[in-house]
């Protein structure tokens, strides 16, 4: 049996400053976006209004290009929430739950002419994200230098990542 529920919001941000949460589906997890004055991204994630990511920035070190780390403005932002149940041949369990809340926030960078998509999911159990580059003019070959997305968690917590 699979069941697929989505529904999709769309925001016009006009301001170059953006404070924006959202929940994950049980509400126990929030997850905070948010900009500052130079256009720096920022986020942190709280679990029952407990901090467990400290407010953390975003952004990503090009090779012999300006970088993709700040001098942002969110030209729009789109929510959506999903919802799926299937049933694996082999394993442990019967059903397998795809339940999320996703921000999709879009990018500007008005200096170099750049757009960057950054798309976070925040699951009952956790939160992912990734970046990504739309085909444009000024971004079309690229070398990441270092990525300078940061992970200020506030004690020992269990995480992942590929």
């Amino acid at each position: 049996m699979k069941i697929l529920l989505t529904l999709i919001i769309t925001m016009t941000m006009l301001n170059t400053s953006l404070s924006q949460s959202i929940t994950s589906p049980d509400k126990k997890l929030n997850l905070s976006i948010s900009t500052d004055s130079g256009g720096k991204i920022f986020y942190d994630l709280k679990r029952n209004d407990k901090v467990v990511i400290k407010k953390s920035s975003l952004g990503i070190e090009l090779a012999n290009q300006p970088h993709l780390i700040d001098g942002f403005t969110i030209s729009s932002s789109d929510t959506s929430t999903f919802y799926e149940e299937w049933n694996p041949v082999w394993g442990e369990v019967n059903t397998i739950v795809n339940h999320y809340k996703e921000l999709k926030i879009n990018l500007n960078q008005s200096l170099s002419n750049r757009n960057i998509i950054i798309t976070f999911r925040l699951f009952n159990d956790g939160l992912g994200f990734r970046y990504e580059f739309p085909a444009q003019e000024n971004l079309k070959y690229f070398v990441v230098a270092e990525e300078k997305t940061e992970f200020a968690l506030t004690g020992n917590h269990k995480a992942w990542w590929m």
